[in-house]
């Protein structure tokens, strides 16, 4: 089981870095269109 774990991590850090880099790029682009509008 740890060793599972220990295989996992990195792409689940990999996943989460991209999850939050998605989240922050919406949520820059939605707060540029509402200053535009």
């Amino acid at each position: 089981m740890m060793k599972m774990m220990k295989t996992y991590w990195p792409l689940l850090l990999l996943g989460l870095a991209q999850t939050t880099v998605l989240a922050a790029s919406i949520a820059a682009t939605l707060l540029l269109k509402v200053r535009i509008a």
